[in-house]
């Protein structure tokens, strides 16, 4: 009875138990994934603004080398001198006079996006608007602040602000004369277009400008006097959208719908605050992040506008997906686990005989364990052993090559000497003298094909123990055996041997038999790849200890992709008919497992090399 009370007691809490373990991680993960997003938020509203104070400081320093120009122009200031005190007839002959002066300057900044160039008096009239000429002498004290402001306190002042038929930067600078005597000032100025202009063709940033319905009438954004035309925003009612060239009003209205609809009530709790923000949403395949940075009057004292920047967002996208996913396969795991431990003290004296029953069988099967790890690897001897006499049938192959082609040149001097004989002989000129020059010339040649097969007899001869040898001597009698048949090839071996002897434990033959088989390899890639100069190079180092044999070619290297199969065994390119696939299998095999050493390979340059790094 108490064992099936602590089971419905645990039954009770296990699912309890999943509950709060499942809750606490998605509490935890959604704390993670929030912190996440608004750091990419925060670098989002970062990006904007500094890029539009880099376009900002861009236009000022753009307007003060225009306001340097202008006042480097003496007619200019006598000009706007004379204006001071001058009749409404001779304003407008002073008007013109200055137009005339200045009108090819405004020209070309216009191009550069100013938009108004004007100079107004020290009481705040305009005298001359450059950008509208036929406008003239209306007071602007109660319309533009940077005018009165700039008169007043004889200061430069920047900043956003309303005009009578247009928004813009403006720029207000005061004007002197070579007196330093006060004239009024100048005002250049340029629309949000210029700076969306910028942000979309230099920073990549899609933008448009936001303008507060309060900083002027119902009557003046409706008339088509103004020069930037408005369409209510998308974001909030009491904001004007600037159209401009790149505007598309469909691309606005999906906007609308998809992005800005469900952000509307952040949107509205926000923008009042006068603060940068952003938001974002998950949007079709990805996630749109709309970014908020208020704009001030001139004054400094008002937000009257947002610049609106729509970009796409990878990041948050995939922080998005990472934590759906980790959810999902949470909630799969704890559920796996729940149901396990519920099958668990459900059944958990049936599980109870059947680990009695498979107890049992792994005894048996511990008791035969050895037999069968034993006949494992004697199966995997076998293998290794078939695998090496197959690799040294190669190798031999390759021998008796290499012994007929240095066998061809003795052939033939003895042809060519028994020809010499028969012909002696038909002379009638032929003595004991000549015949004993024969018989020495004869014995020579067969002398050089005696040593050679005795120089190949012990080349594959096994060796049972292990010893000290010299690995200089290996490789200088490596190079002795196959340089003979790569000149065949118009290919050639280097040597470098920084010190006379390295030392090392382990088999001669075996080891000479590994480099034979990477010398091989690179040699057929040298063939194959058609490399008209063809080397290898060989050098000996000693690095920590340990010394290192390098063997490097100029094969073009190994793909990539077949890397790390290179040492298995029966892997080859060749083909069938070209390689058995076991050459750089067995040159591994030989270097690791019989010598306690090292082999890599890397491709360096325009081919490959293979390091071998044996004890000293």
């Amino acid at each position: 009875m108490q064992t099936k009370r602590e089971f419905m007691r645990l039954k009770i809490i296990l699912p309890i138990s999943f509950i709060l373990i499942y809750g606490m991680f998605v509490f935890t993960k959604a704390n993670i994934k929030n912190n996440r997003i608004e750091l990419e938020l925060s670098e989002q509203v970062k990006n904007l603004e500094t890029h539009y104070l880099m376009i900002k400081d861009y236009f000022l320093t753009d307007a003060r080398s225009i306001r340097d120009r202008v006042r480097l122009k003496s007619n200019v200031i006598e000009l706007f001198s004379q204006a001071q005190d001058a009749t409404d007839e001779e304003k407008i002959v002073l008007r013109n006079r200055l137009y005339n002066i200045v009108k090819p300057l405004y020209d070309r900044i216009h191009s550069r996006g100013i938009l108004q160039f004007q100079f107004v008096l020290p009481n705040n009239e305009s005298f001359l608007r450059v950008h509208k000429p036929t406008k003239y002498g209306d007071d602007l004290t109660d319309i533009r602040y940077s005018f009165k402001y700039a008169n007043e306190q004889k200061k430069e002042i920047e900043g956003f602000e309303q005009g009578r038929t247009a928004h813009g930067f403006r720029y207000v600078f005061p004007f002197y004369d070579k007196k330093n005597s006060h004239l009024g000032s100048t005002e250049i100025s340029l629309s949000s277009n210029s700076i969306e202009n910028k942000l979309l063709n230099v920073n990549k940033i899609h933008s448009h400008f936001l303008v507060n319905k309060s900083i002027f009438s119902v009557k003046a954004w409706e008339t088509k006097d103004l020069i930037t035309k408005y369409i209510p925003s998308i974001e909030h009612k009491d904001y004007m959208f600037t159209l401009t060239n790149h505007s598309d009003i469909k691309k606005l209205q999906d906007s609308e719908k998809s992005i800005i609809a469900p952000l509307k009530d952040e949107i509205y709790r926000k923008m009042p605050l006068g603060k940068s923000f952003a938001l974002y949403i998950e949007y079709k395949n990805s996630v749109k992040v709309v970014t908020f940075l208020p704009i001030k009057n001139a004054q400094k004292d008002k937000v009257v506008a947002y610049i609106v920047a729509y970009t796409d967002n990878h990041n948050i996208y995939n922080i998005c997906k990472n934590y759906r996913y980790s959810n999902i396969f949470v909630f799969l795991g704890m559920l796996v686990l729940f149901y396990f431990v519920y099958k668990d003290l459900n059944y958990k004296q049936f599980l109870k005989s059947e680990i009695d029953k498979k107890t049992k069988v792994l005894n048996e099967l511990n008791s035969n364990l050895e037999l069968k790890i034993k006949d494992e690897v004697d199966k995997n001897r076998q293998q290794q052993l078939l695998m090496m006499r197959q690799n040294r049938l190669a190798q031999m192959g390759e021998m008796i090559s290499m012994i007929a082609h240095q066998w061809r040149q003795p052939l033939n001097n003895l042809t060519f000497l028994n020809q010499l004989i028969a012909f002696t002989y038909r002379r009638g000129n032929l003595n004991d003298e000549n015949m004993e020059d024969f018989n020495q010339n004869a014995k020579k040649q067969i002398e050089d094909m005696s040593q050679t097969i005795k120089d190949f007899s012990n080349f594959f001869k096994p060796q049972k123990e292990m010893r000290n040898f010299c690995i200089n001597k290996v490789i200088n009698s490596i190079i002795e055996i196959l340089n003979p048949l790569f000149s065949k090839y118009n290919l050639s071996i280097e040597f470098i041997n920084i010190k006379d002897t390295f030392e090392t434990n382990g088999f001669e033959n075996e080891l000479r038999q590994a480099l034979i088989n990477i010398i091989n390899n690179s040699k057929d890639a040298l063939i194959e790849n058609g490399v008209e100069d063809k080397k290898i190079k060989i050098q000996l180092k000693e690095i920590e200890g340990k010394v290192i044999i390098s063997i490097s070619d100029n094969g073009g290297g190994i793909d990539e992709e077949i890397m790390n199969k290179i040492f298995d065994p029966y892997f080859t390119t060749k083909g069938e008919k070209n390689g058995t696939g076991l050459g750089l299998y067995m040159a591994k095999l030989i270097i690791e497992d019989h010598m306690d050493g090292k082999i890599v390979v890397i491709n360096r340059k325009n081919g490959v090399v293979f390091d071998i790094s044996l004890k000293i």
